[in-house]
């Protein structure tokens, strides 16, 4: 599983500061005027306004628990809702108000249509790329682009890693069919070793000593009875 912290996967910042919450959280006249028709009661209107601003900031909806208390208390201060209002409704609401924000913001939900956009974007990036996290990364840039709402970060981690076996195999497949049975004979003996012995894909990895003269002699002679098989390790790839 790919670690969401390399990703651009979005995430709460558990402290945000005073500036980050004033720029990112504070409700604009068009967004009041949304919360206030979508939120019937303090409770109600106090839980629109912390969804919406959070899939302004996120692009996801959370789950109100995982909102983080700063924001809360920001949001209820900037709607002058009483001390103890808390963000906290039924499910049937709360669905309809995920709808409406959705709606609000022009973004479409999770689906099909956007697992579709993600698969296309990671089977791209996968014929170059290989760290998952890039590969997640990559996906998250298209779906944000296209006004999609990411799902949770699981599911793209599952998305990418079958996309990266599918393209990664066929890489292979293809790579196979290009060598001849000379070519894999060689490519096995790199791994072969004689006892005390290290093998030649050892060689192949040794870096390079530092400039010198007393370097550069010893290098000539230690190279010059491995250059041929070296070549002909490295010629495939051609």
């Amino acid at each position: 599983m790919a670690s969401i912290e390399r990703t651009a996967y979005p995430r709460f910042k558990r402290r945000p500061s005073a500036q980050a919450l004033t720029e990112v959280y504070t409700p604009n006249a068009e967004e009041f005027v949304f919360t206030r028709k979508h939120g019937r009661g303090p409770s109600p209107t106090l839980t629109v306004a912390v969804l919406l601003k959070s899939m302004q900031r996120l692009g996801y909806l959370p789950r109100l628990q995982e909102v983080p208390f700063a924001v809360v208390a920001h949001i209820r201060s900037c709607l002058r809702l009483p001390p103890n209002t808390a963000p906290d409704v039924g499910a049937r609401t709360l669905y309809r108000h995920h709808a409406a924000i959705r709606d609000f913001l022009q973004v479409r939900p999770w689906g099909p249509a956007a697992q579709h956009v993600a698969i296309s974007a990671v089977h791209a990036a996968a014929a170059v790329q290989d760290h998952p996290a890039d590969l997640i990364s990559v996906a998250i840039e298209e779906l944000v682009r296209q006004r999609y709402e990411l799902p949770a970060f699981s599911a793209l981690d599952r998305l990418g890693q079958r996309v990266r076996t599918l393209v990664h195999a066929r890489l292979f497949q293809l790579l196979l069919g290009r060598l001849s049975k000379d070519d894999q004979q060689l490519l096995d003996g790199l791994l072969h070793a004689e006892p005390h012995q290290r093998s030649m894909v050892d060689a192949l990895k040794q870096p390079l000593p530092r400039p010198s003269l007393s370097h550069l002699a010893n290098s000539s002679a230690t190279c010059a009875g491995s250059k041929s098989s070296a070549t002909r390790a490295r010629s495939w790839l051609v």
